[in-house]
């Protein structure tokens, strides 16, 4: 199995069957082309360092993860979606090429047009290494504008979501909803900046003052409030803050699935169903990936030095067939943990081209 920077919650470089692991964190360079607005990363390049190179340059990724341990390649092997998908798309609109080792040795260069990109960018390694890989990035907005909108029921903030992203004129650079169990804890880890009830956030970000403008109009014509200004701007701040939740744990699972829009209110119903009667508490939010589509992350702080910890782990799994089976869910991304859900990631077609390609390396 490969390790990055080990941040992955499912614990997916500890190996199997006698498995060895492959340790990529020393090959962390970072290369940056200011003028061709290109960025050149390692395997072991973690996202921390990337974002103080690319500031020293006046520079930004274009998508990006919900936290800042991890490593950018091991992200684009997982799936590539977070902040910014939105508006620029997944990572894999960003990339430009990437050197891969497959597992029989062969090095491989690919291009973003080449057919065979695509077996390497949300498989999870399990079809070769990614030692390189060159993206586009962006420079950074001069200045961001986020609002904050409450609510009381979760299906009301989906409701809000789906209008606002079909929007003729309104472009938002990113749609968060925050659940209210989520929003509970990052109040209390605030100091007193999120000041604001326990209820139900969406948070909506531009980074164009004009859409910003539209947005406050399309408010009024809707007579809808917006949060105080103060939490809009600390929630965009510290809009990695929902990972620090780990330390309640102290270990960290979590499941995530992608769900069509109109699905995601009855489908975290469930869940919290499922919660209370195992006494679990699940810490939602979803970032709008299209019109159409969130990527749902559910966390769960556990112990994994506790035998509790191998209850929460099965649920997990459990949560991803219970999105598939029943809200027309998709897993996010393959790898070991995904792969009985296969047939509901891919088309036929395109399982049988995995099964082909995994079969001759």
């Amino acid at each position: 199995t490969v390790r990055g920077a080990g941040t992955w919650g499912y614990g997916g470089a500890v190996p199997t069957h006698g498995g060895i692991v492959i340790d990529l964190s020393s090959m962390d360079t970072i290369e940056i082309d200011p003028e061709a607005l290109q960025l050149t990363i390692g395997p072991g390049a973690r996202f921390a360092d990337i974002h103080t190179e690319l500031e020293h340059h006046g520079l930004t990724l274009l998508t990006m993860t919900s936290g800042k341990g991890g490593t950018l390649a091991g992200w684009m092997a997982t799936g590539g979606m977070g902040f910014g998908t939105f508006y620029h798309g997944p990572v894999k609109n960003q990339v430009i090429s990437l050197r891969v080792i497959t597992p029989d040795g062969k090095v491989l260069n690919l291009k973003a047009d080449d057919p065979e990109m695509n077996l390497f960018l949300s498989t999870e390694g399990q079809m070769g290494i990614i030692v390189k890989a060159t993206l586009k990035v962006g420079r950074q907005p001069s200045q961001w504008f986020p609002f904050l909108i409450t609510f009381e029921k979760i299906s009301n903030a989906y409701a809000f979501v789906s209008q606002l992203s079909r929007h003729p004129s309104i472009k938002p650079h990113d749609l968060i909803v925050y659940h209210a169990e989520l929003t509970r804890i990052l109040k209390a880890q605030s100091n007193g900046r999120l000041a604001i009830g326990d209820k139900n956030l969406v948070l909506i970000a531009f980074a164009d003052q004009e859409q910003s403008r539209l947005f406050k109009l399309y408010l009024d014509e809707g007579g809808i409030r917006m949060a105080d200004e103060e939490s809009a701007h600390f929630l965009w701040e510290e809009r990695f803050l929902p990972m620090s939740i780990k330390h309640l744990g102290p270990s960290l699972l979590a499941t995530e699935v992608i769900l069509p829009l109109d699905q995601v209110a009855d489908y975290e119903e469930k869940i919290s169903q499922w919660g209370k009667r195992l006494g679990v508490t699940f810490y939602p939010s979803s970032h709008l990936i299209n019109k159409d589509q969130v990527l749902f992350l559910a966390m769960i702080t556990s112990d994994r030095r506790k035998a509790i910890f191998y209850i929460d782990l099965m649920l997990v799994p459990m949560m991803v067939r219970l999105a598939v089976q029943f809200y027309h869910g998709k897993p996010y991304g393959l790898g070991i943990w995904n792969t009985p859900f296969l047939r509901d990631l891919y088309s036929k077609e395109e399982v049988k081209e995995l099964v082909r390609y995994k079969k001759k390396v």
